[in-house]
């Protein structure tokens, strides 16, 4: 499958090149074929080593942590997602790698798109989304109002 990845840390320029088409190890994983991923300032510090002391990867290293993408294969224990639907997430820290035709995640980490949201949306959102997300609840502290 094509991907774009590195072969070291610091390594100036992204390898645009073919690497083996994952597959799923795990019955709570998926395989999606990406349609759409986004940049986000971590892609470049985890490509620079500034993030080497806290993630550590194998290499070569498939950079990229959004993405938009339909569902091929699920495992045999996925049930919220079907083959053929859309799908958005945040890969796990743990591997990252979304700049690349196929990926395989844990089923936690993604949802279905709702047909009014574009690719590009969907692909922005994951990780600024969650960031935003623990930066309200999880640091400051903030509670849910009570409707009325």
């Amino acid at each position: 499958m094509k991907a774009a990845y590195i072969q070291k840390y610091g390594q100036e320029k992204v390898i645009l090149g073919n690497l083996a088409k994952p597959t799923i190890i795990n019955p709570k994983q998926v395989l999606v074929r990406v349609i759409s991923t986004s940049i986000n300032p971590v892609d470049l510090m985890i490509q620079q080593g500034k993030l080497k002391p806290l993630l550590h990867f194998d290499f070569p290293l498939i950079l990229g942590n959004d993405y938009v993408g339909i569902v091929e294969q699920v495992g045999s224990q996925v049930k919220s997602v079907k083959v053929g639907q859309r799908v958005s997430g945040r890969i796990s820290k743990k591997q990252i790698g979304t700049f690349c035709e196929y990926l395989v995640d844990n089923v936690e980490n993604m949802a279905i798109v709702p047909d009014v949201i574009s690719n590009e949306q969907a692909a922005a959102l994951p990780l600024v989304g969650l960031t935003a997300y623990q930066a309200l609840f999880k640091k400051c502290k903030l509670k849910r109002m009570s409707q009325s």
